[in-house]
């Protein structure tokens, strides 16, 4: 079940959720009504976390990225070398044209060390020097991917570097 249908489900339920009950039908004359045709504004809705805006912001961009600059570096302080395949370096750097529209914008440098990746020699992986906060920032776009399209990047980036993106549980301002 994905999350957002979990999420719905959660907020029916939910006491101070108001409008029909679960399982309930509004009906007009023996036929369905559909919320559009109702008189008045929704007497009810949802408020979105931080996650679920930038799902949203995400979901109509879901497009191939295009190929970074590729350049010999050193391995700076502070940092470990993170390898992504072909699909996640392009989900990567869709997140990256996203970031001033997302609430919870990319890390610093983040978009000067996918510059600075260098693909290996099959072609079928980047590696790039990444800080903590950078590989947080990664996961959050795997984690984004999911809805969209797959899971695969973001259980491969869990698995081999350990970094997975956890969502908030609390309550949006």
């Amino acid at each position: 079940m994905s999350a957002a249908r979990l999420d719905d489900r959660r907020l029916r339920h939910h006491p101070e959720a108001r409008g029909p009950p679960p399982g309930s039908r509004l009906v007009r004359d023996g036929r369905p009504l559909r919320l559009g045709t109702l008189p008045g504004p929704p007497q009810w809705a949802a408020r979105l976390t931080l996650e679920r805006h930038d799902a949203l912001v995400y979901l109509p961009a879901r497009r191939s990225g295009t190929p970074g600059v590729a350049s010999v570096t050193d391995r700076p302080a502070g940092t470990r070398e993170v390898t992504l395949r072909p699909k996640a370096m392009e989900v990567l750097r869709l997140y990256l044209s996203l970031g001033h529209r997302l609430r919870q914008p990319p890390a610093l440098g983040l978009e000067e060390a996918v510059r600075m990746a260098q693909r290996d020699d099959t072609g079928n992986a980047w590696a790039l020097q990444a800080t903590e906060p950078q590989l947080d920032s990664i996961a959050y776009a795997m984690w984004l991917e999911a809805p969209a399209h797959t899971v695969a990047p973001a259980n491969r980036l869990a698995r081999d570097h350990d970094a997975r993106y956890r969502p908030s549980t609390a309550a949006p301002d």
